[in-house]
């Protein structure tokens, strides 16, 4: 749960700049600290030179902290006021820096109410405050799904307490230190830690340091989008149990499945994949090979056998004999037989050939009439009839005619 703090516990101190102490510069360029518990052997939290927000033009920054409930697990230590012992606590500082904005900024988070004239009816406001402090505290919960009962709400490192009331079995404990290693990493604070300004939404509509305006809940937004990024690491790393990592550091080791209970988790994991269900069923594919084989192979031979029952059967023969005859190359072989081309065989066939290799079937294109074409000897009257003068080679000729409209037979070309 994300919490906004006011930024009153901060002290002035000099800023441990290079000019001689209590100079001019020393007075306007100061430093701000934030005292919301000591880091590490500091006794303040955080130390912002406000140089960054007067001269060094600089965009948003964004520095986040973190504590476990437990004690001496974290280099922070928050004051009483932030300091649960039932959740975890990030703490996340925001220096607009040299931000502008063109409108007045509401949300809480980014307050930005004072106007900043630039002359000529212009004016542009910046951030009430140096600094904007939020923190959020992080609970987590296991449950049983067989018997329905669930730890309460806590901090991670508080969760063992209430284990033994789950009662898991073997692989279900296995799987809780599994999503327990993996929630080490998947803190929201991981999620903005090594992004900084980068991981602020409002970082994507700045123009240099001009920002158009921001909603008044913009920090609602960006919390938002920070839990996502943690979640979306969760399912990352859930996967990455059973297929490995993208990438390994140098000088990692990836362990081996130490049990039987580990290396099932790893051959048994089934996720939804973003691209739909891939899934299937291994009968309904082997269902629809064979039915669709058996298909196919009837009608690659349905044609023999039901020809070839007929004829022993003596039963409507001729109808197999019309589908016969009804096939390309057999109307190619009629044609040319009944034009007296070619000597034939297994003419009731599928397939007919000539008796004699390298016969040549029908005459050249010379030899046949460009308006009528026809194989035969109507054909070849008609190349003999040009060449005695017989046809009109008129091109409006229609036919092997003499005349437009008359017919002239081969016999009457042998006659002339």
């Amino acid at each position: 749960m994300p919490y906004i703090l006011q930024p009153i516990n901060y002290s002035a101190v000099p800023s441990p700049h290079t000019l001689a102490e209590n100079s001019e510069a020393d007075k306007i360029f100061n430093c701000r600290r934030l005292m919301y518990g000591p880091m590490g052997s500091r006794n303040y939290t955080y130390s912002y030179n406000t140089h960054g927000a007067i001269v060094d033009n600089q965009g948003y920054s964004l520095f986040t902290l973190f504590s476990h409930a437990a004690a001496g697990l974290s280099a922070w230590t928050p004051i009483p006021e932030l300091n649960r012992t039932d959740s975890d606590v990030s703490l996340f500082i925001l220096a607009p820096n040299s931000i502008r904005y063109e409108a007045p900024v509401k949300d809480p988070f980014f307050s930005a109410n004072l106007p900043f004239d630039l002359g000529e009816g212009e004016t542009l406001y910046v951030a009430d405050h140096y600094l904007d402090v939020m923190a959020c505290t992080e609970q987590h919960q296991y449950c049983n799904p067989v018997t329905s009962e669930c730890t309460p709400l806590t901090a991670f490192h508080r969760l063992g307490h209430y284990l033994p009331g789950l009662r898991l079995n073997f692989p279900q404990r296995y799987t809780y230190q599994r999503l327990k290693l993996i929630s080490l990493q998947n803190a929201i604070y991981q999620s903005v830690l090594s992004r900084g300004a980068k991981a602020l939404h409002a970082s994507e509509t700045l123009v240099g340091t001009l920002n158009k305006g921001l909603p008044d809940n913009q920090w609602h937004i960006e919390v938002s989008e920070w839990f996502s990024v943690s979640m979306a690491k969760l399912q990352q790393l859930v996967v990455q149990y059973a297929t490995g990592p993208d990438e390994m550091p140098d000088g990692a080791i990836l362990l081996p499945p130490s049990n039987q209970w580990e290396q099932n988790m790893c051959e048994n994991q089934i996720i939804r994949s973003q691209e739909g269900t891939l899934s299937f069923s291994i009968l309904g594919v082997a269902i629809i090979l064979v039915i669709g084989s058996i298909l196919i192979f009837t009608s690659l031979v349905i044609d023999t056998v039901v020809g070839f029952l007929r004829r022993r059967l003596r039963r409507k023969s001729y109808k197999s004999l019309q589908w016969t005859l009804d096939e390309k190359l057999q109307l190619q072989r009629m044609a040319f037989e009944g034009a007296g081309h070619g000597h034939w065989k297994g003419g009731a066939d599928v397939v007919p050939v000539t008796t004699k290799w390298g016969e040549q079937l029908g005459g050249g294109l010379e030899q046949m009439d460009p308006k009528h074409p026809r194989v035969g000897m109507r054909d070849l009257a008609y190349g003999t009839a040009q060449e005695t003068g017989a046809v009109d080679p008129d091109p409006e000729s229609e036919g092997l005619t003499g005349k437009k409209g008359m017919r002239v037979s081969a016999q009457d070309v042998i006659n002339d």
